[in-house]
């Protein structure tokens, strides 16, 4: 089918996204005058689009009949498709112009780093499929309706875990390579529930950790070669395995064999605890205990590393995650936030969620209220800077929702305030979308360093595509 050009929406536009730059201390936010893209054509608008893409002050907007609140805007191949409804339409959007693909009816579509994993249903059960441009490659037949959501998909949507309960096995799918690893030395009836919570993928996918249990009380982890399929290490006793990116180290919370595993109920549902921290070493074979904690205090939670593998980030606390521990590997040294008077107390009820880019730790409050507080506090100088009334909204990844109140994007840092998103780089805050309308859920794709939001008005479903330089 030919390609067909975007066609112009200036009032949908220029009410839904109007642009200001600032400094968010400053609130000095002021609207730009919207310009239309050196070069477009802009043709007449027609009653009934299929699709419609404008391109208007750096930011893109897609919108159509065929749009719905059901379809999804993912990457096939390093170009942006639309699917959803048994339907695809590959995306230019540097030519405003898109095309149809043509698509095999299927009952799922899951959106992976090439192409798409879907499931069909057939005779005799519903199939697994690889569906890429150059056609489709089978992963798994003769599945159940029970047993369709027994998947675990990386976060880059590279790698996928298909977990097969009746023949007891583990099918790994590597998406760019195409190929499956099969494991099936796995004690299938010790793997713990929910699969998300106890399947992990290494940061580069080279691994895949279990977490097992035992009458329902969680036991330990072994982890697999995710493309040799053999066994990396024995059980260890812990739970939260989490990988440094270097794929060397397994951080992890150390629990002692046979006793139980103590947890917090929290507002966002329950979180397991313990009073030490280990990291194994995948090449020496070791386990060392980095820090224990006094009682009555706990360890709350997972820890993460930093994207260089130097530090280490982990909540502690008595009855509530109220600390933040930063573990510097090479040093050997333990800094407690709190404790240096980096941790804001105010609006503070439990610290959520800490994340860690090159630049600074950025920590948020847990609560069941929508509007919520984050700090930044700077690596260099640890200089804070708190965020009041940030808004929370739902963050998609690869099919999963999370509801936040900020995200890590690059080096930058995203929140969204008075219906407005602003991004944060260094010392400077910039609304890079103003008043965009109902916003439904925000997507981040790497490889084009873009943010999408599906945003619904009195007209419908639409995409924003906002490129980003951070």
């Amino acid at each position: 089918m030919p390609l067909k050009k975007g066609f112009a929406l200036f009032i949908f536009i220029i009410l839904l996204l109007a642009g200001c730059n600032g400094e968010e201390e400053k609130l000095n936010l002021q609207d730009s005058i919207l310009e239309e893209k050196k070069g477009t054509q802009v043709m007449s608008q027609m009653e009934e689009a299929p699709i419609e893409i404008e391109y208007l002050d750096n930011q893109y907007t897609i919108k159509g009949t065929e749009i719905t609140d059901t379809m999804a805007l993912i990457e096939v191949d390093g170009k942006l498709s639309l699917m959803g409804n048994n339907k695809s339409y590959l995306l230019d959007l540097e030519a405003l112009e898109w095309a149809e693909r043509k698509e095999f009816e299927a009952e799922l579509n899951i959106p992976a780093s090439t192409g798409s994993f879907t499931f069909t249903k057939g005779s005799d059960g519903y199939s697994l499929y690889h569906q890429t441009e150059k056609g489709k490659k089978l992963i798994h037949g003769q599945i159940s309706l029970e047993d369709i959501n027994n998947y675990i998909l990386k976060e880059d949507g590279s790698r996928l875990a298909f977990v097969d309960l009746k023949n007891k096995e583990i099918k790994l799918y590597y998406a760019d390579k195409q190929r499956i690893t099969v494991i099936s030395d796995l004690p299938m009836e010790q793997l713990a529930l929910p699969l998300e919570e106890s399947i992990t993928f290494s940061p580069k996918g080279g691994y895949i950790s279990f977490l097992l249990s035992q009458g329902g009380i969680p036991k330990g982890f072994i982890s697999y070669g995710a493309d040799s399929g053999k066994l990396v290490h024995d059980l260890i006793y812990g739970i939260y395995p989490r990988w440094s990116h270097n794929e060397q180290y397994i951080a992890f919370l150390y629990k002692e064999d046979g006793k139980s595993v103590k947890e917090l109920q929290l507002e966002n549902g329950p979180i397991q605890l313990s009073d030490k921290i280990g990291i194994f070493d995948r090449r020496t074979k070791k386990i060392n205990i980095w820090d224990e904690i006094q009682a009555p205090g706990y360890i709350i939670g997972a820890p993460g590393w930093s994207l260089d593998d130097h530090f280490l980030l982990y909540r502690t606390g008595i009855e509530r995650p109220t600390d933040v521990r930063l573990l510097n590997r090479e040093q050997k040294t333990i800094t407690h936030l709190q404790e240096k008077g980096l941790l804001s107390n105010g609006a503070n009820d439990y610290i959520e969620r800490v994340q860690m880019n090159s630049r600074s730790i950025v920590f948020s409050n847990g609560g069941k209220e929508p509007l919520g507080f984050f700090s930044i506090t700077a690596l260099d100088d640890g200089g804070t800077r708190d965020f009041e009334n940030a808004e929370t909204f739902i963050m998609k990844e690869y099919g999963k929702e999370k509801r936040v109140n900020f995200v890590l994007v690059g080096e930058g840092i995203l929140y969204k305030k008075d219906n407005s998103l602003y991004l944060i780089t260094g010392d400077s805050s910039k609304c890079i979308l103003k008043n965009g309308g109902s916003i439904k859920y925000i997507q981040y794709f790497n490889s084009g360093n873009q943010l999408v939001v599906q945003v619904e008005d009195e007209e419908g479903t639409a995409f924003l595509v906002i490129p980003l330089d951070t």
